[in-house]
């Protein structure tokens, strides 16, 4: 900045150019400094990163690292001007306008993004859908999905309290799947709860709390609820707990895009045999004829 300061002057369009024995070095010094700049690493996806920021009397900058073999790297950098007025702050001010300028630069890479699933059933999705039509007793639903193979269970429950949430998870999902290594749920009352996080430290599970009144953050779910309860809207029949788990089969069936496979193939390693399938097969028989 010092170095570009003493040249710019040399630079403007209504003025002669007048070169300076100050912005002559300035130039060379900009010259020099551009041969030995520091070489920006490629980031690596799962390594620490680390945000320095610093202010002086007339610009912030900063400059964004990564941990690669026990060696600070820099990935990006960061400079800004002050106007007028910011040079008159005081230097906590300027230091904290560069925190949160520097901040503001790289979210997108201080945030990351969603990790990948690596196994199956390693990483589950759960929450709970209702107030429901009352339907043998149920008025709620708890559903549960599988991260990497799109598996979802669905459990009817007649609350949405701490206990029914743990006694649901332990008789439904667990007995099946195997205990997970992580749960995301939203900021309910009952996963916050003392029992939910005892569990999870019998189970030896990482939960992962959404942002409140943000369901993107666990749209994994949200967007299943929508396509169950469409679905059973679709059927006639007036008790939803008869109708869910054909709406289940077929939802396990169906290709998703994103993974160009069924739940049902990741899970049980072939597709789910349907009724359609049972028709196609007895219309292929052939009819025995008098000879």
């Amino acid at each position: 900045m010092l170095i570009k300061k003493a040249i710019r002057p040399t630079k403007k369009s209504e003025s002669s150019l007048q070169c300076s024995e100050e912005a002559e070095k300035a130039f060379l010094d900009a010259e020099k400094a551009l041969a030995e700049a520091t070489l920006l690493k490629h980031p690596i996806s799962v390594a620490p990163l680390s945000l320095w920021t610093d202010a002086s009397l007339f610009a912030i900058g900063s400059s964004l690292n990564q941990l690669s073999n026990e060696i600070w790297e820099p990935i990006a950098f960061f400079s800004m001007k002050l106007s007028k007025s910011q040079t008159n702050w005081s230097t906590y001010d300027r230091e904290l306008l560069a925190i949160y300028s520097s901040i503001k630069k790289f979210r997108h890479m201080l945030e990351g993004t969603f990790s990948l699933p690596d196994a199956r059933f390693s990483h589950i999705n759960t929450d709970f859908s209702g107030l429901l039509p009352p339907s043998d007793g149920y008025t709620y639903c708890m559903t549960i999905i599988d991260r990497f193979t799109r598996w979802p269970e669905v459990i009817p429950t007649t609350n949405i309290a701490a206990e029914t949430t743990c006694k649901a998870l332990i008789h439904d999902w667990i007995p099946r799947f195997g205990c997970p290594v992580t749960i995301t749920t939203d900021q309910g009352r009952n996963f916050d709860s003392h029992l939910f996080r005892h569990l999870n430290d019998i189970l030896g599970t990482n939960r992962i709390r959404t942002t409140s009144y943000h369901p993107q953050s666990n749209g994994l779910v949200e967007r299943f609820h929508r396509h169950l309860e469409s679905s059973i809207i679709v059927h006639s029949q007036p008790k939803w707990t008869e109708t869910f788990p054909i709406v289940l089969l077929v939802i396990r069936s169906v290709i998703k895009p994103d993974i160009n496979a069924t739940c049902a193939e990741l899970t049980c390693g072939t597709t789910l045999r349907l009724p359609s399938d049972i028709l196609n097969s007895k219309s292929d028989l052939s009819t025995p004829t008098d000879t």
